[in-house]
């Protein structure tokens, strides 16, 4: 049984090793397919990937976090990062393709196109031919019930992998002035790969995903203080939903003024007032085409 354990363990890296080129050995891909069986089941034999939700093919994980703090704070934070930030590296490029507001129900609605970094190692973004995350995504923004809510999606012409997850920031029912809860579910799926290998990847990069979560969080709060300094300059005294409001409005502005939209007069500046409105948002030229 010790010989076998030892055979499973160093005979990929042996062959690895010896190949060098090792995308187009076929000997690999064989050792890697019982390796990664083997890993798998050892895995979840030893606890390893209980802290995930894992099934065959798909994982995906959820993760919460609270912050003490208004909500209408946290979302201004959030929004201060985009288009791009010095804070944010990984995060390559943003795109809108649409803005829409609902004045009677007092809803902001933005589709937008993401283009992001993947921290994974070298070797298994040339693996999967994966070197960037494109990603999908719908925010919406209800003022009154003060809850805003993030839909993403893989880019569906994707033909190795697919990825989702859903990001919502609300108020805690307990403490809803000064208490924000953010919950995110991520969830990865890549194509079959050697009879259970990329379920052991799949879990590799969303156990990555729990480290760039907490990671974010310690983010967060510097710009949350960079908002609180610039607020606490201001003399007009807003209020919150005046705040929440200038924040839309920048973070359209800067968006379309990055992507050199051809119809940003006709969108900006933005005023979430009695009047409904939707724009579809039209890219400039190829200079300002980013995803």
């Amino acid at each position: 049984m010790i010989n076998l354990l030892i055979f499973y363990l160093f005979f990929p890296y042996l062959i690895l090793y010896l190949s060098r080129n090792f995308v187009y050995s076929f000997p690999v891909f064989f050792s890697l397919k019982i390796f990664g069986r083997f890993l798998l089941e050892l895995f979840d034999l030893c606890g390893i990937l209980l802290p995930l939700n894992v099934h065959l093919g798909q994982s995906f994980v959820v993760l919460c976090f609270e912050q003490q703090l208004p909500w209408e704070t946290v979302v201004r934070a959030y929004l201060s990062r985009y288009p791009k930030h010095e804070k944010i590296p990984m995060m390559l490029a943003q795109e809108l393709t649409r803005v829409q507001w609902k004045s009677d129900e007092k809803h902001l609605e933005v589709d937008r196109r993401m283009k992001a970094d993947l921290d994974a190692p070298y070797w298994l973004k040339r693996l999967f031919g994966v070197y960037w995350a494109y990603m999908w995504q719908t925010v919406t923004v209800d003022i009154p019930g003060r809850k805003m809510v993030c839909i993403s999606s893989s880019n569906p012409e994707s033909k190795y992998y697919k990825a989702w997850e859903t990001a919502t920031w609300a108020v805690d029912p307990e403490d809803p002035e000064h208490r924000c809860i953010f919950t995110v579910k991520s969830g990865l799926q890549l194509e079959p790969f050697f009879f259970g290998v990329q379920s052991v990847i799949e879990n590799f990069l969303l156990k990555q995903f729990r480290g760039q979560f907490d990671n974010a969080r310690k983010v967060d709060h510097a710009f949350i203080d960079m908002l609180q300094e610039a607020d606490s300059k201001r003399t007009d005294n807003p209020t919150q939903e005046i705040l929440l409001s200038e924040s839309f409005s920048s973070w359209v502005l800067k968006s379309l003024t990055e992507q050199k939209a051809s119809n940003i007069d006709e969108v900006c500046p933005t005023v979430f007032g009695p009047d409904s409105w939707s724009h579809t948002i039209e890219i400039g030229p190829l200079e300002g085409k980013q995803l």
